[in-house]
């Protein structure tokens, strides 16, 4: 690969990375205590997630996706129903923490998020506001959104927020051979959580360097 080639690949990158840092909304002063960190506790938080242009209520989807997938299918729907408890509770959580700690490992400052930290300096909260699940129909096809709050707390003064990050949207593709799934949406959601912990990389990374 030629010199010139390299470079333009280079200004792509930064270019496409700073659009991405953009589509996070903060406070620059507001995140300085994360030069003192060394660990923090990770709490995700769904109280008042709704889904789709429509914002149902999490409650009123599940009512309705289990509703659906039932009546296509005996007990399809309470397979579903145990995927996405799984999912919400497990997958989309391991998936972002991983994502952000690799992406982490790399910065001159080492900072680990963890779903069990044991002596942890901060907290951070992952709020999610908002869930779109997407589609893939063969030609046309629709990637997972999420809205979501990042919100750094005290952990003696757990009501002290000391910064939140705002996400309007972090979406999520899957490749060709992940939509042979059951419910390839859930998958898709996970790759959603993942974007949103690259896009907060970009951000920490400017504190942690």
């Amino acid at each position: 690969m030629g010199i010139r080639i390299k470079f333009i690949l280079v200004i792509i990158i930064f270019i496409f990375s700073k659009a991405e840092a953009q589509t996070v909304k903060f406070d620059k002063k507001s995140l300085a205590f994360l030069k003192s960190a060394n660990e923090i506790l990770v709490e995700f938080d769904y109280a008042g997630l709704t889904f789709a242009s429509d914002k149902k209520s999490e409650a009123a989807y599940i009512e309705h996706r289990k509703k659906r997938l039932n009546d296509y299918k005996d007990s399809k729907g309470d397979t579903w129903l145990e995927g996405y408890y799984k999912s919400k509770n497990e997958l989309w959580q391991k998936a972002f923490i991983s994502e952000l700690n690799q992406r982490l490992h790399k910065s001159k400052k080492k900072v680990v998020f963890s779903l069990n930290a044991q002596n942890p300096d901060y907290k951070l909260i992952v709020k999610t506001q908002w869930m779109y699940l997407g589609y893939d129909v063969g030609v046309f096809d629709e990637p997972a959104k999420l809205k979501l709050d990042f919100i750094f707390t005290s952990i003696d003064e757990p009501n002290k927020i000391l910064s939140t990050l705002h996400v309007k949207r972090a979406r999520g593709v899957n490749k060709n051979i992940e939509n042979d799934d059951d419910f390839p949406y859930l998958r898709r959601v996970g790759k959603a959580y993942e974007k949103s912990a690259f896009m907060i990389y970009l951000v920490l990374k400017r504190f942690l360097n």
